[in-house]
């Protein structure tokens, strides 16, 4: 069985990941054999863990362990665009268009700003002036944060959802989507925590 070396032994819990990691392997699962669910997902990520093993040494070290998050995020992001790109791309052309899109999210029309979030989206993705965005565009749309030069794009979009008083600057509570109130508690925490900490 392949372990998780160094500083990752005690992150390893990194839960999120392993539960996305897990439920796309019960996904996977077409023979119906995951009747017990600990030994098939013990069973699984360990042949996973050893396809990242690159060294051999039968320990997983950060950059393996990282190595097998970006190889699992490419394949989830692959999976994402292809449904979109199915459920949106419907009259055969080869292209989304923003209305195609729009259509295809109308159960979020009424959120505020996902409209003009889309509008700017697409604007930023249509590399061709096209007004209808191809495949490798439509990946950019979706997901702005592959491509470097999209990062003002997400800085705008970060700036519009959480700067609540539209100011132009974010303060602390702001930023970390507490109002006043919850983060002054959540300072008297802190002071206590340091203070006594073994609360």
């Amino acid at each position: 069985m392949v372990k998780v070396g160094g500083k990752l032994q005690i992150l390893l819990p990194l839960l999120g990941f392993i539960f996305f990691t897990a439920f796309h392997l019960l996904k996977s699962d077409k023979s119906g054999a995951a009747q017990d669910v600990n030994s098939f997902l013990e069973q699984r990520l360990g042949e996973l863990a050893e396809q990242f093993d690159t060294d051999g040494d039968g320990r997983l070290t950060e950059e393996e362990l990282l190595e097998w998050y970006h190889v699992v995020d490419v394949e989830d992001k692959a999976r994402e665009l292809q449904e979109y790109w199915e459920g949106c791309e419907k009259d055969g052309d080869g292209r989304v268009s923003l209305q195609e899109y729009l259509n295809y999210m109308a159960f979020l029309k009424d959120e505020p700003g996902f409209i003009l979030q889309a509008q700017t989206r697409f604007s930023a993705a249509d590399r061709d002036t096209s007004a209808a965005l191809n495949r490798e565009e439509f990946a950019l749309f979706l997901f702005p944060e592959l491509s470097p030069d999209m990062n003002q794009l997400l800085y705008r979009e970060e700036m519009q959802d959480r700067d609540s008083d539209g100011d132009g600057k974010l303060t602390l509570s702001e930023y970390l989507g507490l109002d006043e109130e919850e983060l002054e508690d959540r300072s008297d925490e802190r002071a206590i925590k340091q203070k006594h900490p073994l609360l």
